[in-house]
């Protein structure tokens, strides 16, 4: 994705439309790296020789994923922008067009991106209105608003908001509910439903546990 993004700036220049996927793509390829690199960091146990030079220090994928994944926010915001602005229907066909796919979902992928970065740096708070933002653009496809509201309820629970985290997910479980009738995949709803209950009833166990403690 690096040569590819590479490519494209050079072609259509650095805030081009057609760039705004491959920031997209390249910045969560990093951020996999990033957290792949972390989890190796924690297992690794054995002290590094003495007599060894240090390695030069890589470069710190985390802040190149964010960079890159704001640079796609960037232009699909200033999209969003120019298609709700004034102009032809020619000049928004080809925007459209240029766009290569919903501009609402390409949005929604961002900011989940995003918070699912805020939250492995254990940035709840930050987290939240990332989410937030994916969630509403997740509109009334169940399966997306399942897919952000699990992750949603967890950055919560993690800040101790039990009520808010259990309202989120009886939310998404409403929005499954909803949908099933007729619905192709029944089964996912079904087990994404079960999921659902299974969080509640954590996050309703540890609510009464910090209780007990207070």
């Amino acid at each position: 994705w690096e040569t590819a993004l590479r490519v494209m700036v050079e072609k259509f220049g650095e805030f081009a439309v057609e760039c705004a996927p491959f920031y997209l793509h390249y910045g969560m390829c990093l951020f996999r790296v990033a957290v792949e690199s972390m989890s190796a960091g924690t297992e690794a146990n054995a002290e590094p020789d003495a007599d060894e030079e240090d390695p030069e220090e890589d470069p710190d994928d985390f802040q190149y994923a964010w960079e890159n994944v704001e640079m796609a926010r960037l232009i699909y915001e200033k999209i969003k922008d120019e298609a709700g602005a004034g102009g032809s229907s020619a000049e928004k066909s080809d925007l459209a067009r240029r766009i290569e796919g919903d501009l609402t979902e390409h949005l929604k992928r961002v900011h989940m991106v995003l918070g699912e970065m805020m939250i492995s740096q254990f940035n709840y708070e930050e987290a939240v209105p990332e989410l937030e933002k994916a969630l509403v653009l997740a509109g009334a496809d169940a399966a997306k608003v399942a897919d952000v509201s699990e992750i949603l309820g967890l950055a919560h629970l993690q800040l101790g908001n039990f009520a808010k985290a259990k309202q989120v997910w009886n939310e998404a479980i409403d929005r499954i509910q909803a949908a099933r009738s007729g619905h192709p995949a029944v089964e996912v709803l079904d087990a994404l439903e079960k999921s659902f209950r299974t969080n509640i009833e954590s996050a309703t166990s540890l609510e009464k546990k910090k209780e007990e403690a207070a």
